[in-house]
């Protein structure tokens, strides 16, 4: 056992503050301040408590060995650990309640941002488990499927349909600015009428961009002639662009649009992206588009950093409400520390005058330790000085 456990302030110090004379567990009613000026600073103050009863004792005993230096009710001990509190009752200040209030929004704001980010990774996840599913599943009949050529259900999106006809080489468009592996280019969307008398549109795939002459591919490679069977993964019609094209191209695969400029109606609701087509076309076909690789992106991160935004707001918060107390226990304890000095010059020596010296004194002292707690603490082992104080204190407690 630790010799400095039996120092007043230690966690295993009852919660009500009890008389510090040996073998006594009355209440504390006073504080005994006292000072060895062997070992201490002269404005260092040792504390004793005493009950009623062993108060006399307790001073006896400092008194003896001159190291009383006052004695205090408990009362006005209680009474400076409250005022220890109001060095933060700048808080509720108009200021600084504007300023918590203001955290919470953004709190807010920070976590809102978290949950939008977490919903885009859910949608990530969620395309990626479509792709999955569907991307290399078993082909389907276009007798069965021709619904979503109309209206394309979302978890019916990369689906493969196998479709049965002929292509309309004639209305052949190529669609502009389609980028594949980072190199710019066009793809081929081509009119297929199906054996059902149903037209649907193929994108064939891509094509780089030509030397020939500027903005057009050097040549669009035809489709099998006659009839034909092609293999196509449903994509949906893609949204309009406020930007116009060159005779025979398309800003987008808008499939309302491009119904527009054919004279036979088309199921706009979607279109298919050619995964195999037979027999083979007789010139090279263009470059089949790639696989969407599974990517859920950095959502999960942006998430966490909001959410990192948010805490760190109180963090700094906090961390200000400090500074602010340190810098006010700092300045009221030069204030009380002058007062101290200008009292200790004054000329009167009346009972009235030794009173106000001590209370400056005192005042000076709390306002001091106050602002000493904000102090950095390293840890270190006692000193000499240290353990001694131990061996004073332990012999009147318990």
């Amino acid at each position: 056992m630790s010799l400095f456990s039996l120092l007043p302030g230690d966690s295993a110090a009852p919660e009500t503050p009890i008389c510090s004379r040996k073998g006594c567990h009355g209440a504390a009613q006073w504080r005994l301040l006292w000072n060895n000026p062997k070992i201490h600073t002269p404005e260092r103050r040792k504390v004793w408590l005493a009950c009623g009863e062993h108060r006399e004792w307790l001073e006896d005993y400092l008194r003896t060995r001159l190291l009383w230096r006052e004695t205090l009710p408990l009362q006005r001990d209680r009474s400076r650990r409250g005022g220890d509190r109001l060095m933060y009752r700048f808080l509720v200040s108009r200021r600084w309640l504007t300023y918590f209030v203001l955290a919470i929004i953004f709190a807010i704001a920070c976590v809102l941002l978290s949950r939008w980010q977490m919903s885009r990774l859910d949608e990530a996840k969620a395309n990626i488990d479509l792709v999955t599913r569907n991307y290399d599943a078993t082909p389907v009949p276009f007798a069965q499927t021709a619904g979503d050529f109309a209206s394309l259900p979302a978890g019916d999106e990369w689906k493969q349909v196998e479709l049965h006809g002929s292509y309309n080489v004639a209305d052949t468009r190529v669609v502009r600015n389609r980028p594949n592996n980072g190199q710019p280019g066009y793809e081929v969307v081509v009119p297929f009428r199906t054996d059902a008398g149903q037209t649907v549109i193929v994108d064939r795939g891509w094509l780089p961009i030509g030397n020939k002459e500027q903005g057009r591919p050097d040549a669009v490679p035809n489709p099998p002639a006659g009839e034909a069977t092609v293999v196509v993964r449903l994509r949906p019609s893609e949204p309009t662009l406020d930007r116009g094209a060159p005779e025979g191209q398309l800003a987008s695969i808008d499939l309302p649009t491009y119904a527009q400029q054919l004279g036979y109606p088309i199921l706009t609701g979607a279109y298919g992206m050619m995964a195999s087509e037979n027999p083979a076309p007789a010139q090279t076909a263009p470059a089949a588009l790639p696989k969407p690789q599974p990517d859920e992106g950095m959502h999960l991160s942006y998430a966490l950093q909001w959410l990192a935004f948010a805490v760190l707001m109180f963090v700094g918060f906090g961390y200000a409400a400090r500074q602010q107390a340190r810098n006010a226990a700092i300045d009221a304890a030069a204030e009380a520390a002058e007062a101290a000095v200008e009292a200790e010059a004054g000329t009167a020596h009346d009972d009235a005058a030794r009173l106000a010296r001590e209370d400056a004194h005192r005042a000076a002292r709390e306002a001091a330790e106050r602002a000493a707690r904000f102090a950095p603490r390293k840890k270190r082992r006692p000193t000499a000085e240290e353990e001694e104080d131990a061996i004073l204190d332990a012999q009147g407690f318990h």
